[in-house]
């Protein structure tokens, strides 16, 4: 008699952001006799009809995605979330626990945080029971400690300052405006005096990288500046701004963790990529010259080394190239524990252990609308379309219409092969893998 192996879908949002840590997180599953597939999140509709999963972990549970979870419960599939923006926030109740709707959270069956903090909020408001949710760490973490962080590939021809931008929010990628990029049920917000607040000092936080930037060009012409946007953030508006300045290069390729570990320093404005630095033990330096509103997180705040003033910036960057710099980067392990969980490389390890668990459980069925299954059916007869007139014709309409460009939500069975090598090699016990792609890209399918 075959065994069956069961199957477990893993969402992919942001390949840039995400598609890293899902990929261990799958290599791990492969070898616990799972079948796993990375899945792109405008794919998840289609695959899902495919394949008919018996679970999925899902990248978030907002508005967005509710159809397409009340769709798949109606078919009997398990629902885990494992948040891939869950590390820190700028406010953890208005950007993370209002954001799931309550009819939703009853159909999860299991909620997966990075740390302690995001789990108590979450109880704290009443979403989920204490055993539905458990903190395990963020798998894309895991590659700050070993062995994974042998598989971060090195960046760069030499030393390099890595300056990371986070003003998704003044330049979006994936909206038309500032108005749009808030999500529906919140875009009446964007008149109150939070919000106000929160893009008048993104601005100004802007304006201080921008600054800083402009003073270390003149001050070491020779030093290669690597800016990296965000990757929900436009990078056309920083090409045009240091297209004059020939040691700046603008770059959004590669994951953010190699990028750091291959950096002389890190420049950034309350960003969580101070917190990836510290974990990466790289000097991770603060812009604070014009006097912004602190509206981050404080994981962010207090773990990166402050700068006053531009000639304190000189001085440091100088010292650094020098060898000579002694920049310790705050002690506040606790408070990093909190937000991001164990940080020891078993987050992987401990997800898998979560899947596992959900699908011992009792399997909860729920009647489905006519509206959501209009939704599910829909979306798919629109999948079937785009990918026969293919992605430049589907892009060149969403031009027209004054969409923006969506075709960096995928990624492709080369990248995904190319990450699994450096796994294998990283693992002690180099176990490989079978990779697959479906026709159509709908999915990437990892198996032993």
């Amino acid at each position: 008699m075959t065994n069956v192996k069961p199957k477990v879908f893993l969402i992919v949002d942001n390949p840039l952001r995400d598609l890293q840590g899902l990929a261990l997180l799958s290599y791990q599953m492969a070898h616990r006799g799972f079948e796993a597939y990375l899945v792109p999140m405008y794919e998840q509709f289609v695959a899902s009809a495919i394949i008919r999963p018996d679970i999925i972990i899902l990248n978030y549970a907002r508005f967005a995605n509710t159809p397409y979870c009340l769709w798949c419960k109606s078919m009997g599939i398990k629902l885990m979330v494992l948040d891939t923006e869950g590390g820190v926030f700028d406010n953890i109740q208005n950007d993370f626990v209002d954001r799931i709707p309550r009819s939703l959270a009853q159909h999860v069956d299991r909620y997966i945080t990075w740390g302690d903090v995001q789990r108590k909020a979450i109880i704290d408001q009443g979403l989920f029971a204490e055993d539905e949710i458990v903190a395990t760490g963020c798998p894309r973490y895991d590659f700050c400690a070993q062995p994974w962080r042998k598989a971060l590939e090195k960046k760069g021809k030499g030393k390099f300052i890595l300056i990371n931008m986070r003003y998704g929010l003044l330049f979006p990628r994936y909206a038309k405006d500032t108005v749009s990029e808030i999500e529906k049920p919140f875009r009446k917000e964007i008149v109150s005096i939070h919000w106000c607040w929160r893009f008048i000092n993104s601005m100004k936080g802007c304006v201080s990288i921008f600054e800083s930037i402009e003073y270390l060009t003149k001050a070491f012409p020779d030093l290669e500046i690597i800016v990296r946007p965000h990757p929900f953030e436009r990078d056309d508006i920083y090409k045009i701004v240091f297209e004059d300045m020939p040691n700046v290069k603008v770059i959004r390729e590669g994951f953010s963790l190699e990028w750091i570990n291959s950096a002389l320093a890190v420049i950034q404005k309350e960003c969580s990529t101070a917190v990836e630095s510290k974990l990466l033990n790289v000097p991770v330096l603060s812009i604070n010259w014009l006097g912004e509103t602190f509206t981050g997180s404080e994981a962010t705040y207090k773990v990166a080394h402050p700068i006053n003033n531009p000639q304190e910036l000189i001085d440091i960057i100088r010292a650094l190239r020098e060898g000579r710099a002694d920049i310790k980067n705050h002690e506040i392990d606790t408070m990093i524990y909190d937000y991001f969980g164990a940080l020891d490389g078993q987050a992987s390890e401990r997800v898998c252990s979560e899947v596992e668990s959900v699908l011992a459980s009792e399997k909860k069925n729920i009647p489905i609308n006519f509206s959501v299954r209009f939704f599910a059916w829909n979306n798919i007869i629109k999948t079937f379309i785009r990918k026969f007139l293919g992605r430049k014709i589907i892009q060149w309409i969403r031009k027209l219409k004054g969409g923006r460009d969506n075709s960096s939500k995928y990624f492709s069975k080369e990248w995904v092969e190319r990450i699994m090598v450096r796994i294998k090699n990283a693992d002690p016990d180099g176990k490989p893998v079978e990779i697959t792609s479906s026709v159509f890209r709908f999915f990437i399918k990892i198996v032993t």
